[in-house]
């Protein structure tokens, strides 16, 4: 699969798409911001990108 240009073994693919249905279903706002940062930190990890957190 390519996304953005990378392309994404099926492991990595299909653990998008869950973050994305999780998401979809969390009716917490603090569960849907906690499933977004989840996400963008298994995005980094899949480029490369080191996260610091600061705090």
């Amino acid at each position: 699969m390519q996304w953005r240009g990378i392309t994404l073994g099926h492991a990595d693919a299909a653990a998008l798409n869950q973050f994305d249905i999780d998401i979809s279903k969390a009716q917490a706002p603090e569960a849907r911001t906690w499933l977004l940062q989840n996400k963008a930190e298994f995005i980094a990890l899949m480029l490369g990108i080191e996260i610091v957190k600061i705090g």
